[in-house]
């Protein structure tokens, strides 16, 4: 902090540009403008907005890279947007945070009912177990040959806090033949850069919806979407 000793200017005091002019007594005093503290409660707000449309972003990524999740999506020519921004627009009213994500919206329709579904996960990924689809599930075995289930994992809580917070990634298990009158049983495991990725995060929330195929793959139908406890 400076002074002056003599008033040349006249009387000094107040604020120009960075520096403040306080007096005290005869004497003038100059220092550099306070800066102000931040507000805390707008800067949480601020990292929590944030937060929210990384994690709507990478899942929503995670949905369009997965070809038989985005084909059920359509484009809207009307107002020049493509897939992606149909699938975030409904995604970022559903994501949540990263410590409570949320519910992502796989396919616009919401699907026939499944019972009993449940995401269990393994050293190595997941299995899928539910009820048997029913002949009153709407699924028409003439053209619905095989099942599989398709979605989005969001990890949290790395083993290593230089790690990223979270890390998505896109699920898409093997195909099984569909049987209405069958319980429904598969398994997914991941090998590789997946697997050593999933081994990293202790917290995993995987979404599932369940998708039928013809038999050359063609998406058919899906169920609603359900997810881990």
């Amino acid at each position: 902090m400076g002074q002056l000793n003599n008033k040349v200017l006249g009387d000094s005091s107040g604020r120009v540009g960075g520096i403040v002019f306080r007096e005290r007594g005869d004497r003038v005093y100059i220092s550099k403008r306070p800066r102000p503290k931040p507000n805390k409660v707008v800067s949480d707000l601020a990292k929590t907005i944030r937060d929210k449309f990384a994690l709507t972003v990478a899942v929503c990524k995670g949905i369009n890279g997965t070809s038989l999740l985005k084909s059920g999506w359509t484009a809207d020519p009307t107002k020049a947007r493509s897939k992606f921004n149909k699938i975030f627009q409904e995604n970022y009213k559903s994501i949540g945070t990263i410590d409570s994500p949320g519910k992502p919206v796989l396919l616009p329709l919401t699907g026939f009912p499944i019972a009993n579904a449940v995401i269990s996960l393994t050293q190595s990924g997941f299995t899928i177990s539910a009820d048997q689809p029913g002949v009153d599930s709407g699924i028409n075995p003439v053209l619905e040959k095989f099942i599989l289930g398709a979605g989005v994992m969001v990890m949290t809580d790395p083993t290593d806090p230089a790690l990223p917070k979270f890390k998505v990634m896109a699920v898409k298990t093997g195909q099984q033949s569909l049987d209405t009158d069958a319980p429904i049983n598969i398994a997914f495991t991941l090998m590789g850069n997946p697997l050593s990725d999933f081994k990293l995060y202790t917290t995993k929330k995987v979404s599932l919806t369940l998708i039928t195929t013809d038999t050359i793959g063609n998406r058919i139908n899906n169920s609603v979407t359900f997810m881990n406890a």
